[in-house]
């Protein structure tokens, strides 16, 4: 899970996490 913490491979779009 390489891509799941920055880019969704499901959603196939970018994931901002500004915590």
């Amino acid at each position: 899970m390489a891509e799941s913490q920055s880019f969704s491979p499901a959603l196939k779009r970018p994931i901002q996490q500004n915590s």
